[in-house]
């Protein structure tokens, strides 16, 4: 006489089920915000406490991390990190972030108007394009059938290094310029080993600012505001013979209580396939200003 089988007890947390709906609740009002026109904000994680911030500003915030867990959990992820795969990222990749792409070449292929065989995927860096994949809409769609494999993909598709572009190429991110963000918080300052007394400091307000004004093209800074400092009882003048810089400190203390902390704008930019260029103009920091370039060659 055949034993009967046993039946499979799980255990699961009452809190389970109202986790559920939180879950849904989430993604369906990140969806409905993007289709009233709102922005959403793609978070990576959740530690650093500005949700409420986004909030606050009538912004959606998703997390595609979460949504990687969600994807293992239901045991959609190994199709979507095939398609990564096949895309040619690599393994050691962050799983989560594999899992995403795979899940955008997917949606591309499920939503893009018939007539569209050929998709192309365009990861970008700093406005800068890193890679192009191109692959065939049917063979993913024969792939999803289980009709097809990611080799396949891979073999019909062309991976290949970034486009070279300025300001104004082929690839535009609708929605994402131009883009502003702004933030407070508070700071303190030390003068350390002092003659008229060993430790000095300033308690100051940080504003900082940044602006996406388009691909490549951004301007960040940080105004000072003062709230408490002793540094008046910094005496010492220096009396080097040599160009004043760091040694001019205690007038940048006291002169500087308040101040812009740095003000710059940034291009970076590929001139060509495997060529990066950044240039940059204004205050870096309290004590320099001035213009600095930078070329970095990366073969693909």
């Amino acid at each position: 006489m055949a034993e009967e089988k046993k039946k499979r007890v799980i255990n699961r947390l009452k809190t389970m089920y109202p986790l559920r709906a939180l879950v849904d609740g989430t993604y369906e009002q990140a969806v409905a915000a993007s289709k009233a026109g709102k922005p959403v904000a793609w978070c990576m994680v959740n530690w650093w406490g500005g949700d409420a911030v986004l909030r606050a500003m009538d912004v959606a915030a998703i997390y595609p991390e979460d949504f990687g867990a969600v994807c293992a959990a239901f045991g959609t992820a190994p199709s979507y990190l095939a398609y990564s795969d096949s895309d040619g990222f690599p393994t050691y990749m962050c799983g989560y972030a594999r899992n995403c792409l795979g899940y955008a070449a997917r949606i591309a292929a499920d939503n893009l108007p018939a007539p569209i065989e050929q998709i192309t995927i365009v990861t970008l860096s700093g406005g800068m394009e890193a890679s192009r994949f191109t692959f065939y809409r049917s063979d993913l769609e024969r792939g999803a059938a289980l009709r097809g494999s990611p080799e396949e993909i891979l073999a019909n598709g062309t991976i290949e290094a970034g486009y070279p572009g300025f300001l104004g190429s082929d690839v535009t991110v609708p929605g994402r310029y131009p883009r502003f963000g702004l933030s407070v918080s508070p700071q303190t300052r030390q003068h350390i080993g002092g003659p008229e007394q060993f430790v000095l400091y300033q308690i100051w307000l940080a504003f900082r600012f940044s602006a996406d004004l388009g691909r490549g093209l951004s301007v960040t800074g940080i105004v000072g505001r003062d709230l408490y400092n002793n540094f008046d009882r910094i005496k010492l003048q220096s009396d080097s013979v040599l160009p004043h810089v760091r040694s001019d400190i205690k007038n940048y203390l006291q002169q500087g209580a308040s101040n812009i902390v740095r003000l710059q704008a940034d291009y970076m930019f590929k001139p060509a396939t495997d060529l990066y260029a950044r240039v940059s103009a204004g205050i870096f920091e309290e004590m320099f200003g001035g213009i600095s370039t930078e070329v970095l060659y990366r073969p693909f």
